[in-house]
Protein backbone atom coordinates (compact mmCIF):
# COMPACT_ATOMS: atom_id res chain seq x y z
CA UNK A 1 0.00 0.00 0.00
CA UNK A 2 1.03 3.58 -0.57
CA UNK A 3 1.98 5.86 2.31
CA UNK A 4 -0.07 9.01 2.77
CA UNK A 5 0.62 12.62 3.75
CA UNK A 6 -1.57 15.04 5.63
CA UNK A 7 -3.07 18.00 3.75
CA UNK A 8 -0.73 20.96 3.63
CA UNK A 9 2.40 18.85 4.00
CA UNK A 10 4.96 18.07 1.33
CA UNK A 11 5.64 14.67 -0.15
CA UNK A 12 9.06 13.03 -0.16
CA UNK A 13 9.47 14.11 -3.78
CA UNK A 14 9.12 17.75 -2.78
CA UNK A 15 5.66 18.21 -4.39
CA UNK A 16 2.97 19.95 -2.33
CA UNK A 17 0.08 17.76 -1.21
CA UNK A 18 -2.82 17.88 -3.66
CA UNK A 19 -6.09 18.53 -1.77
CA UNK A 20 -8.11 17.95 -4.91
CA UNK A 21 -6.94 14.36 -5.27
CA UNK A 22 -8.87 13.00 -2.29
CA UNK A 23 -11.34 11.13 -4.48
CA UNK A 24 -8.58 9.40 -6.41
CA UNK A 25 -6.54 8.69 -3.34
CA UNK A 26 -9.47 7.22 -1.47
CA UNK A 27 -8.68 9.24 1.64
CA UNK A 28 -10.46 12.50 2.49
CA UNK A 29 -8.03 15.41 2.24
CA UNK A 30 -5.04 13.10 1.75
CA UNK A 31 -2.74 12.37 -1.20
CA UNK A 32 -0.82 9.24 -2.19
CA UNK A 33 2.93 9.07 -1.73
CA UNK A 34 5.12 7.01 -4.07
CA UNK A 35 6.53 3.79 -2.68
CA UNK A 36 10.35 3.60 -2.73
CA UNK A 37 11.73 3.33 -6.27
CA UNK A 38 8.35 4.08 -7.89
CA UNK A 39 8.12 6.54 -10.76
CA UNK A 40 4.82 7.87 -12.16
CA UNK A 41 5.33 6.42 -15.61
CA UNK A 42 5.15 2.93 -14.13
CA UNK A 43 1.39 3.13 -13.62
CA UNK A 44 -0.97 5.27 -15.68
CA UNK A 45 -3.44 5.07 -12.81
CA UNK A 46 -1.08 6.90 -10.54
CA UNK A 47 -2.57 10.31 -9.66
CA UNK A 48 0.52 12.02 -11.06
CA UNK A 49 0.87 9.80 -14.14
CA UNK A 50 -1.16 11.93 -16.51
CA UNK A 51 0.78 15.08 -15.69
CA UNK A 52 4.23 13.49 -15.63
CA UNK A 53 6.69 15.85 -17.31
CA UNK A 54 9.27 13.65 -19.07
CA UNK A 55 11.54 16.49 -20.27
CA UNK A 56 11.55 17.99 -16.79
CA UNK A 57 12.30 14.58 -15.33
CA UNK A 58 15.26 14.15 -17.67
CA UNK A 59 16.64 17.52 -16.60
CA UNK A 60 16.79 16.24 -13.03
CA UNK A 61 19.12 13.38 -14.02
CA UNK A 62 22.77 14.47 -13.70
CA UNK A 63 24.75 14.15 -16.90
CA UNK A 64 27.23 11.26 -16.98
CA UNK A 65 30.84 12.39 -16.98
CA UNK A 66 33.18 10.43 -19.28
CA UNK A 67 36.90 10.67 -18.69
CA UNK A 68 38.42 11.42 -22.07
CA UNK A 69 41.81 12.47 -20.74
CA UNK A 70 43.45 9.20 -21.83
CA UNK A 71 43.10 7.74 -25.32
CA UNK A 72 42.17 4.09 -25.82
CA UNK A 73 45.78 2.91 -25.85
CA UNK A 74 45.08 -0.61 -27.06
CA UNK A 75 43.34 0.81 -30.11
CA UNK A 76 46.15 3.24 -30.85
CA UNK A 77 48.76 0.50 -30.51
CA UNK A 78 46.80 -1.70 -32.87
CA UNK A 79 46.72 1.09 -35.43
CA UNK A 80 50.48 1.59 -35.10
CA UNK A 81 51.12 -2.13 -35.63
CA UNK A 82 48.93 -2.15 -38.73
CA UNK A 83 50.69 0.97 -40.00
CA UNK A 84 54.06 -0.79 -39.89
CA UNK A 85 52.55 -3.92 -41.39
CA UNK A 86 50.96 -2.15 -44.35
CA UNK A 87 53.79 0.36 -44.87
CA UNK A 88 56.92 -1.36 -43.51
CA UNK A 89 60.07 0.68 -43.01
CA UNK A 90 63.35 -0.40 -44.60
CA UNK A 91 61.84 -3.23 -46.60
CA UNK A 92 63.73 -4.35 -49.68
CA UNK A 93 67.11 -5.60 -50.85
CA UNK A 94 70.26 -4.05 -49.38
CA UNK A 95 73.13 -3.76 -51.91
CA UNK A 96 76.52 -4.59 -50.45
CA UNK A 97 75.12 -6.22 -47.30
CA UNK A 98 77.74 -7.72 -44.97
CA UNK A 99 75.28 -10.05 -43.27
CA UNK A 100 72.26 -11.89 -44.61
CA UNK A 101 70.26 -14.10 -42.26
CA UNK A 102 67.14 -16.12 -43.05
CA UNK A 103 64.64 -17.02 -40.30
CA UNK A 104 61.22 -18.60 -40.42
CA UNK A 105 58.48 -19.51 -37.98
CA UNK A 106 56.75 -22.70 -39.15
CA UNK A 107 53.96 -22.22 -36.59
CA UNK A 108 52.27 -19.50 -38.64
CA UNK A 109 54.42 -19.30 -41.78
CA UNK A 110 56.36 -16.13 -40.94
CA UNK A 111 59.58 -15.67 -42.89
CA UNK A 112 62.25 -12.97 -42.96
CA UNK A 113 65.59 -12.24 -44.61
CA UNK A 114 67.52 -9.69 -42.57
CA UNK A 115 70.39 -7.78 -44.24
CA UNK A 116 72.95 -5.63 -42.43
CA UNK A 117 75.79 -3.43 -43.65
CA UNK A 118 78.44 -2.34 -41.18
CA UNK A 119 80.77 0.63 -41.04
CA UNK A 120 83.45 -0.66 -38.68
CA UNK A 121 81.53 -1.51 -35.48
CA UNK A 122 78.33 0.32 -36.37
CA UNK A 123 75.28 -0.75 -38.31
CA UNK A 124 75.39 1.58 -41.30
CA UNK A 125 72.21 0.30 -42.92
CA UNK A 126 69.63 -2.45 -42.43
CA UNK A 127 66.83 -3.80 -44.56
CA UNK A 128 64.64 -6.85 -44.69
CA UNK A 129 62.49 -8.89 -47.00
CA UNK A 130 59.75 -11.02 -45.55
CA UNK A 131 56.17 -12.08 -45.29
CA UNK A 132 53.89 -13.28 -42.55
CA UNK A 133 51.50 -12.04 -39.89
CA UNK A 134 51.17 -8.41 -38.87
CA UNK A 135 53.04 -8.98 -35.58
CA UNK A 136 56.17 -10.45 -37.15
CA UNK A 137 56.37 -7.91 -39.97
CA UNK A 138 55.56 -4.89 -37.79
CA UNK A 139 58.12 -5.96 -35.20
CA UNK A 140 60.98 -6.18 -37.68
CA UNK A 141 59.92 -2.91 -39.35
CA UNK A 142 60.09 -1.17 -35.96
CA UNK A 143 63.37 -2.90 -35.19
CA UNK A 144 65.10 -1.64 -38.34
CA UNK A 145 64.16 1.94 -37.46
CA UNK A 146 66.13 1.70 -34.22
CA UNK A 147 69.16 -0.22 -35.48
CA UNK A 148 70.67 2.26 -37.90
CA UNK A 149 73.78 3.91 -36.47
CA UNK A 150 74.01 1.66 -33.39
CA UNK A 151 77.08 -0.30 -32.40
CA UNK A 152 76.95 -4.06 -32.03
CA UNK A 153 76.80 -3.73 -28.25
CA UNK A 154 73.97 -1.18 -28.44
CA UNK A 155 72.04 -3.44 -30.81
CA UNK A 156 72.54 -6.35 -28.39
CA UNK A 157 71.24 -4.24 -25.48
CA UNK A 158 68.20 -3.21 -27.52
CA UNK A 159 67.54 -6.85 -28.36
CA UNK A 160 67.71 -7.82 -24.67
CA UNK A 161 65.35 -4.99 -23.71
CA UNK A 162 62.78 -6.01 -26.30
CA UNK A 163 62.99 -9.62 -25.13
CA UNK A 164 62.16 -8.37 -21.62
CA UNK A 165 59.16 -6.57 -23.09
CA UNK A 166 57.98 -9.82 -24.66
CA UNK A 167 58.19 -11.47 -21.24
CA UNK A 168 55.83 -8.92 -19.72
CA UNK A 169 58.35 -6.57 -18.08
CA UNK A 170 56.40 -3.46 -17.01
CA UNK A 171 59.50 -1.23 -16.97
CA UNK A 172 60.34 -2.22 -20.53
CA UNK A 173 56.79 -1.32 -21.59
CA UNK A 174 57.47 2.25 -20.37
CA UNK A 175 60.98 2.49 -21.80
CA UNK A 176 60.97 5.26 -24.40
CA UNK A 177 64.18 3.86 -25.88
CA UNK A 178 62.05 1.12 -27.47
CA UNK A 179 60.09 3.66 -29.51
CA UNK A 180 57.22 2.17 -31.51
CA UNK A 181 58.13 -1.30 -30.24
CA UNK A 182 56.21 -0.53 -27.03
CA UNK A 183 53.03 -0.97 -29.05
CA UNK A 184 53.79 -4.70 -29.00
CA UNK A 185 53.72 -4.94 -25.19
CA UNK A 186 50.31 -6.63 -25.23
CA UNK A 187 51.73 -9.52 -27.28
CA UNK A 188 53.35 -10.81 -24.07
CA UNK A 189 49.94 -12.19 -23.03
CA UNK A 190 49.93 -14.56 -26.02
CA UNK A 191 52.96 -16.90 -25.95
CA UNK A 192 52.34 -18.21 -29.47
CA UNK A 193 52.49 -14.67 -30.87
CA UNK A 194 55.66 -13.86 -28.93
CA UNK A 195 57.52 -16.13 -31.36
CA UNK A 196 56.20 -14.00 -34.20
CA UNK A 197 57.38 -10.78 -32.58
CA UNK A 198 60.86 -12.20 -31.89
CA UNK A 199 61.45 -13.62 -35.38
CA UNK A 200 63.37 -10.62 -36.71
CA UNK A 201 65.28 -10.29 -33.46
CA UNK A 202 66.41 -13.90 -33.65
CA UNK A 203 67.75 -13.10 -37.10
CA UNK A 204 69.53 -10.05 -35.67
CA UNK A 205 71.13 -12.13 -32.92
CA UNK A 206 72.53 -14.55 -35.46
CA UNK A 207 73.76 -11.74 -37.71
CA UNK A 208 75.62 -10.04 -34.86
CA UNK A 209 77.40 -13.23 -33.88
CA UNK A 210 78.43 -14.48 -37.32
Amino acid sequence: MYETAEPGTREKTGRPADHGSAGEAGHEGRVLLDPPGFTPQQDVRHPLGRRFDRPAFRRQIPAMEIDRSLPPLASLFQELILEHYKRPRNKGELPGADRRVHMNNPTCGDEVWLQLRFAEDRIEDVRFVGEGCSISQASISMMTQLLKGRTRDEATQLMARFTELMHGDADAARDKALGDLRALAGVARFPVRVKCALLGWNALEEALHE
